[in-house]
């Protein structure tokens, strides 16, 4: 939709944070959805070291998802003390917590066209 400047400036935002949320939904959909079939067909890896998720998603990041019960820690038995995370978990906290970023920063800018 593009911007008519005869129309109220409010409903035009409210429908562009529509149609980019539902647009960023599907994207984010078709991500994780990609991510699942590379697993299935064996040319991923379903599972990533805890410090490889730190390098992809950063460390404060992932430290919160896991304090916060989004993505669960899984320790495989062995002699080793690393601790694995689920990539399609991670994706997925990825993708939400972008959209989140996105919905607030539009708001911020809503009110500031309000002003």
């Amino acid at each position: 939709m593009r911007y008519n400047p005869k129309r109220n400036s409010r409903s035009y935002w409210l429908e562009q944070d529509s149609n980019d949320g539902l647009e960023f939904l599907l994207n984010a959909v078709g991500k994780i959805a990609k991510m699942e079939a590379y697993i299935s067909m064996g040319a991923m890896k379903s599972h990533i070291s805890k410090n490889e998720s730190y390098k992809r998603y950063d460390r404060k990041r992932v430290e919160f998802w896991i304090n916060e019960g989004v993505v669960n820690p899984v320790k495989v038995r062995g002699n080793t003390s690393t601790v694995y995370l689920s990539v399609i978990e991670l994706e997925a906290a990825s993708q939400t917590s972008n959209h989140a970023e996105l919905i607030n920063r539009r708001k911020l800018l809503t009110k500031k066209i309000k002003q």
